[in-house]
């Protein structure tokens, strides 16, 4: 079968919805992508004036087959335990080939943390942050941390509430946000702060030793964007003879997204505000 790949597409329609048949382009996608094992799901991005799909499947198999005259295709790409790539589809900057992706990195604006108040705060300590700033009868702390990271995107997509018979799923947008997987690593990150605050250490520790907790009592630590929860990390205790391990799910979309292409078009398109400073580029 080959490495697996979650592909996430965005599809803007250049004369809005009328003449892009998003239904047939997800059949052609489902008939010609091989050891496709979920579904493919999409939905109508009304506020966006776009549609948004995903699915997974074998070697990165799955035909777009469109007439660019009718639409422009974005699309977010992660092997397995692969570091995410972004790419567009028939625009002129844009070749296909082996460079056709860049390396996606992904904006966050805070971190939120639970766990044990011993937990939380070596979590704190191991990072470099000021325990002082920490009330240590808490088992919820938000680091207002804001930065990027580089990561996984690697799931299996199927729908999260009904298992349609057709191998295309029409699912709502809390659907499609809804955070997957159990390997999305954070691969390499980088905060927004005058202060010496380095995750590095912890994201070996959950990486590396997946089945080792060295932060007895920390539970989970969220990354979001726009009150988001965009990654998830997340201990999950073992039973019996199974072991515990690290849980890395994500929800990396387009709206925490910062390639400069992607945002440059997406500036464009939308008739977006340039006056806005929470977008980096």
């Amino acid at each position: 079968m080959g490495w697996e790949t979650t592909r996430i597409l965005r599809i803007y329609p250049k004369e809005k919805f009328g003449r892009f048949d998003i239904v047939k382009f997800c059949e052609n996608i489902a008939r010609t992508a091989s050891g496709l094992s979920s579904h493919v799901l999409w939905f109508k991005n009304v506020a966006e004036n776009c549609y948004d799909l995903k699915f997974n499947s074998s070697k990165s198999t799955g035909d777009l087959k469109y007439d660019p005259k009718l639409a422009d295709i974005w699309e977010l790409k992660s092997a397995d335990q692969g570091t995410t790539g972004i790419g567009c589809h028939h625009l002129p900057q844009w070749q296909e080939g082996e460079y056709f992706f860049d390396i996606a990195q992904f904006k966050f604006d805070h971190i939120n943390i639970k766990g044990s108040p011993d937990g939380i705060g070596q979590l704190l300590e191991t990072i470099g942050y000021p325990t002082s700033e920490y009330d240590p009868t808490q088992e919820h702390f938000i680091l207002d941390l804001p930065g990027h990271y580089e990561a996984s995107n690697y799931y299996n997509t199927i729908p999260i509430t009904h298992h349609p018979k057709s191998r295309v799923a029409k699912i709502n947008q809390a659907e499609f946000l809804g955070l997957s997987g159990d390997t999305c690593f954070i691969e390499k990150i980088e905060t927004h702060t005058e202060n010496p605050i380095d995750l590095h250490d912890f994201l070996v520790f959950v990486n590396e030793d997946n089945y080792e907790n060295y932060f007895k009592g920390l539970d989970t630590v969220e990354f979001q964007y726009n009150d988001r929860i965009v990654k998830r990390i997340q201990w999950i205790s073992g039973k019996d003879e199974i072991r515990g391990g690290w849980i890395h799910s994500s929800a990396d979309w387009w709206d925490n997204c910062m390639n400069k292409n992607w945002l440059g078009y997406y500036r464009a398109k939308s008739n977006f505000d340039f006056t806005r400073t929470d977008i980096e580029i």
